[in-house]
Formats: structure tokens, C-alpha cells, sequence
């Protein structure tokens, strides 16, 4: 097998598919994104505020779903759509108290245990987080 790259126009005018006949498996038309544009979201943050909201709603005591969550925050907060306003410790455990920014008084709070992932544990989770998340053109 031997892969082809041909320019757009060289296909559409000498149309080389004709030329290799049989050695022809597929082709198709792609084109490469710019390296420095922003890649654009499947989900906007209203959608991503409204999972934290149903995923801290829940016991949840998947300690994978525990670190999905609270990467989850910690990207939220990063974008400035909920922020924490109370730190404390339960137990063995350290919860951090978030809420939707704009809120009000009266917003709901959402309680979220730090996990205590390693930067390496919270980075991959990010990634992959960014990965699902993320339209690869």
C-alpha cells in the first residue's frame, strides 16, 4: 500500500484517481487545522455548569466519578462560571463548597471532595476530558 497526497486542484483538474486504476483503495478530502486557533467545544459551559450541577447532586462514590467531578470544577473555576466559597475538612476528607458565579444568595452549593489526585492523575483527566469535549474539525 502507498498513500497518495494530492492538492485539491490538481485533483479536480487532472483527476489522477483515472491514472491509478486499480491501485485506487479510497480517497478522500480533509483539510488540516490551523495549529493556533482555538478548537471549538461540542458543549458550551452553560451545558458543561449544568453536568457539575447534576454530577454534585449525586452520593457519587465511584472514586473515578469523584475525580471526573472534580476536574470537572477545577476547569468550571478556571472559566469563572462557579467559584468556591467555603473549604472544609469531613473527616479524612477535604470538601470545597462551589457555586454558580452570578448565583445570587440563594444559589444552590455544591459540596465536591477533593480526591487528592496526583498532577499527573489530574492532568490526564483534563486531557481526556478535553478530548471528549473538543471538535477536532
Amino acid at each position: 500500500m502507498e498513500r497518495l497526497d494530492f492538492d485539491p486542484a490538481v485533483w479536480e483538474s487532472a483527476n489522477p484517481a483515472q491514472g491509478l486504476g486499480d491501485r485506487l483503495l479510497c480517497w478522500w478530502r480533509t483539510q488540516v487545522p490551523d495549529p493556533t486557533s482555538k478548537r471549538q467545544m461540542f458543549v458550551d459551559d452553560e451545558t458543561l455548569v449544568d453536568l457539575f450541577e447534576r454530577l454534585a447532586a449525586e452520593s457519587e462514590q465511584d472514586p473515578a466519578r469523584q475525580a471526573f467531578r472534580f476536574v470537572l470544577g477545577l476547569i468550571l473555576l478556571r472559566r469563572r462560571k462557579i467559584r468556591m466559597v467555603d473549604r472544609r475538612r469531613e473527616g479524612d476528607d477535604e470538601v470545597w463548597v462551589m457555586k454558580r458565579v452570578g448565583g445570587g444568595d440563594d444559589a444552590p452549593l455544591w459540596p465536591v471532595v477533593d480526591p487528592r489526585l496526583s498532577e499527573e492523575d489530574a492532568d490526564a483527566i483534563a486531557e481526556q476530558l478535553s478530548t471528549i469535549l473538543a471538535d477536532e474539525g
